[in-house]
């Protein structure tokens, strides 16, 4: 039973903020990509901090989280505002890149 809420909760903030966009009118295909993104840039600032010990790991991993899923959601935001690029598109290749940036992360060390 824990199992289904530890996959699940991920699943239902996403969810809630992708009601909150497309209640704006704003289409968002690239929630995966976003979510891998933000794993990742977590994921570095545990490797930075392995065998340091505090309180403020956690928290700086989920900032971390934030701001790289962030930072990934921009790019599509970017190219929509500057150069009138369709945003449906540009999230939903942006998963595909980050997918593939996760598999040449996990393959070389």
């Amino acid at each position: 039973m824990q199992d289904l809420g530890i996959k699940a909760a991920p699943l239902i903030i996403i969810g809630v903020g992708l009601s909150i966009a497309y209640r704006a009118n704003v289409w968002n295909i690239g929630a995966e990509g976003q979510y891998v993104a933000g794993a990742l840039a977590g994921t570095a600032v545990a490797l930075l901090t392995m065998g340091m010990e505090g309180p403020w790991i956690l928290p700086a991993m989920v900032i971390a989280g934030v701001l790289g899923g962030m930072a990934w959601a921009a790019i599509p935001a970017l190219l929509k505002t500057e150069f009138d690029v369709n945003e449906i598109l540009t999230s939903l290749m942006l998963n595909y890149a980050i997918i593939q940036l996760l598999y040449l992360l996990l393959r070389t060390s």
